[in-house]
């Protein structure tokens, strides 16, 4: 699936598997072939896009391809959306013929493409072309042609239709994004998390980890901030640096990561003389109390014999 981030139109490209041979044909024969070379392509760190092959053809090409932050599927969330809106529609008509969705699947995108779009208030097929298609309910009901444009002067009027539209679609998108920003700022507080370079963080682990595993890593040192995205390295060389969204980290403690991981020794071992402040002596004594519990039930049994 392709989607030109300005008109919204939408490009979906049915393949037998995700090579990069074959993901660089479906780009070159359904996008650049009939709609020209994009000056930047978005998509997500799959080794279909990361891999040589593909880095040449956007050199050659003169394309800058960005890559979105790992296990953020918001980072390009019109993509992830419409994936739901083509996935729930082809259920819709394949439930009963599931091996038949490819001869479905561009009818779906065409009425997607002429349908209104919210962010830009027109149809993406309008935004691309200038003009509305002839579709089948104008045949079906004998509806008056929509191209109304004189042979002579359809140049001319074709101009000033798509430079009106493009201005006003990106006065739309401006809008819409900047709503869009605020909301998702305010929900998910992003820009009110105090991280610095410098700082010790835990990252949030999204991978397919065994249910009863640390959901947290680290820690690793931020090397640098580029608000919602922070570059993280390992402690030791600041080796195998990566950026990630900052929703996935948080700042690192070591005094509750430490307690989180004690053992009974060390709980035991705690000076009932060390200065603590009026807060902790009650989270220690809780301590205390959990771990003389586990060690009452990992007591042996008595043994059944007895001496005579």
């Amino acid at each position: 699936m392709m989607v030109c981030a300005f008109s919204k139109l939408t490009i979906c490209t049915p393949i037998p598997n995700q090579t990069t041979k074959i993901v660089v044909k479906a780009l070159l024969d359904d996008v650049i072939s009939k709609h020209g070379i994009p000056n930047e392509i978005v998509s997500d760190r799959g080794s279909n896009y990361t891999s040589e092959i593909f880095a040449q053809i956007n050199k050659i090409l003169g394309i800058s391809n960005l890559l979105t932050t790992s296990y953020n599927h918001k980072a390009n969330g019109q993509v992830e959306r419409l994936v739901k809106v083509i996935t729930d529609s082809l259920n819709a008509y394949c439930s009963d013929a599931q091996d038949l969705w490819s001869d479905f699947l561009q009818p779906i995108v065409f009425a997607y493409n002429t349908s209104i779009n919210d962010t830009t208030g027109y149809s993406p097929f309008f935004v691309a072309y200038g003009r509305h298609p002839i579709t089948w309910s104008d045949i079906v009901h004998q509806l008056p042609s929509r191209f109304t444009f004189a042979t002579e002067s359809f140049a001319d009027q074709l101009t000033a239709a798509l430079q009106t539209t493009i201005i006003d679609v990106g006065n739309q998108i401006a809008r819409k994004t900047a709503t869009y920003k605020s909301g998702y700022d305010y929900q998910n507080k992003v820009y009110t998390k105090d991280i610095s370079t410098g700082d010790l963080v835990l990252l949030r682990d999204d991978t397919n980890r065994p249910k009863f595993t640390h959901q947290w890593k680290g820690p690793f040192v931020v090397t640098s901030v580029s608000r919602p995205n922070a570059t993280i390295a390992n402690l030791i060389g600041r080796t195998s640096s990566q950026t990630v969204h900052m929703n996935r980290l948080k700042i690192y403690s070591p005094r509750s990561t430490s307690a989180n991981v004690s053992t009974p020794n060390q709980t035991n071992n705690i000076s009932s003389n060390s200065e603590t402040s009026e807060d902790e002596e009650p989270n220690l004594r809780r301590s205390r109390r959990f771990q003389l519990k586990r060690q009452a039930f990992s007591l042996s049994p008595p043994s059944s014999s007895q001496e005579n």
